[in-house]
């Protein structure tokens, strides 16, 4: 190993800080971005944690385009679920064996990768076999939530920062909130920070909350829904069914 180190340093570190831009930004690599890493790589004598600062804290890091732009592991998946919605009930169902038994199921056995390498990754993720596979499972944690503490769902809703369009707000849902659009837009970009940009596929998740035992008219301005109404956990619970058989729920 140190006589690859002393003769190879440019290949390693561009390996490393390839294998690092494509677990913490993007599947497609920026070459100019990690040839800044392996510089700093070089410098800093193989040092991981400069080259890590460097890339967590720049402008590319937070840039629009590094938003989503990778396809969840399946422990990113399972986990982010758990983490993002928090749930309250049935959380002896979350024990380490339910979710490696889940991850395992699509393909990744937690701290057993196939080979020195690792896990291939990517499209490999969301393949014919193993796509139909993480709606399945995240479909049923969410029942499974759901049948433990209804009451959760319409709690998770309040509180969520309220997505109106303005980027600069800092408010948040209340349970007076009434614009059932800016309702569902918000619990979008929670879980999915770019949003949908596929309008027919964005109004079919406000119709799938609005649900059809509650008439339109209780929507409009002057209507009696809000995020106090009794369906409100259904309605929430009916969305998140939806939401994570979108395309874009699949991506970090």
């Amino acid at each position: 190993i140190r006589i690859l180190f002393e003769q190879r340093p440019n290949e390693i570190a561009k390996h490393f800080c390839t294998r690092i831009y494509r677990e913490f930004v993007n599947d497609d690599i920026n070459t100019n971005i990690v040839d800044q890493l392996s510089k700093t790589f070089l410098e800093n004598d193989f040092e991981i944690a400069p080259v890590l600062k460097q890339l967590l804290i720049s402008e590319h890091f937070f840039d629009e385009s590094s938003i989503s732009s990778s396809i969840k592991s399946p422990i990113d998946l399972v986990l982010q679920w758990y983490h993002e919605f928090n749930p309250s009930s049935h959380k002896n169902y979350y024990t380490t064996a339910t979710i490696d038994s889940s991850t395992s199921t699509l393909g990744q056995m937690m701290l057993n990768p196939p080979s020195v390498f690792g896990w291939p990754g990517a499209e490999e993720w969301i393949t014919t076999e193993y796509l139909p596979f993480r709606w399945k499972i995240l479909k049923t944690h969410i029942s499974k939530a759901y049948k433990g503490n209804k009451k959760q769902f319409s709690n998770f809703i309040i509180g969520l920062p309220k997505f109106n369009g303005d980027e600069s707000s800092i408010a948040k849902l209340s349970k007076t909130e009434k614009d059932v659009n800016i309702v569902v837009e918000s619990i979008i970009r929670y879980f999915i920070p770019r949003g949908i940009g596929n309008k027919s596929v964005r109004q079919g998740l406000i119709n799938v909350f609005k649900g059809n035992d509650i008439p339109e008219e209780y929507y409009e301005e002057d209507g009696i829904w809000s995020l106090e109404y009794e369906t409100v956990s259904e309605q929430c619970y009916q969305l998140l069914l939806a939401l994570v058989q979108t395309p874009e729920f699949q991506l970090r």
